[in-house]
């Protein structure tokens, strides 16, 4: 008996309705004086998203992109961090997909998981979602498995009576199908059925369809 839903973020339960351009970023921050390129700047976030935050020390959008700046040898000085901050709330900018409202009524445990900071998404109203684990919570970036066991202990389960509900194969459901939970795999989009379809236990194109699963 299912008792516990682990949903991935980016992707299955949201999307980018708005993204920050390196490019442009960067051409505005060599406008105020600082010789950086996108590629490194590209690097350098990468770094920070996935080594640096998980370590916990980073808390909000003034924290991550100060370091992303001091991973470029670069001084971070106030005025251009908060440039680069009011741009980032300006265009990092995710939103639920409609079929998130289907959902919340399970009467079920839900999680999230996903190695996106908080601050990034926490405008957005995740009532009913609990534990939701950022890789600042897991100590480390999916797919590690610290993440599935981590929740499967908060809700004191079994692997066996959880499912993982994801859109990536490699971050999502091999991950979590080698600890024993089963697995869905949505596929929003035609282009991923063949990254992930035919791996997990079910595949789906809609969360509506998770009712049917647990049932």
């Amino acid at each position: 008996m299912i008792k516990g839903v682990i949903f991935d973020f980016d992707g299955t339960l949201a999307h980018k309705k708005k993204s920050m351009d390196p490019k442009m970023l960067c051409e505005m921050l060599r406008e105020n004086g600082v010789d950086v390129y996108y590629q490194e700047w590209e690097a350098a976030h990468k770094f920070v998203f996935f080594v640096e935050y998980p370590k916990g020390k980073i808390n909000s959008y003034e924290d991550y992109f100060s370091r992303v700046l001091e991973v470029l040898g670069i001084k971070p000085k106030k005025e251009i961090v908060n440039k680069i901050v009011r741009y980032a709330r300006e265009n990092d900018r995710f939103d639920l997909f409609p079929d998130v409202k289907f959902i919340r009524g399970l009467k079920i445990k839900k999680a999230i998981l996903t190695t996106i900071p908080f601050f990034r998404f926490d405008h957005l109203n995740l009532a009913g979602f609990d534990p939701v684990f950022t890789g600042k919570e897991i100590g480390r970036a999916k797919p590690h498995p610290n993440g599935f066991l981590g929740i499967l202990k908060k809700w004191n389960l079994k692997s066996e009576e959880v499912l993982m509900v994801g859109d990536d194969l490699y971050c999502d459901i091999l991950p979590a199908r080698q600890l024993g939970i089963r697995t869905v795999f949505i596929v929003r989009q035609r282009k991923q059925a063949d990254k992930g379809d035919g791996e997990a236990d079910f595949t789906i194109s809609s969360l509506k369809e998770i009712a049917r699963i647990i049932k």
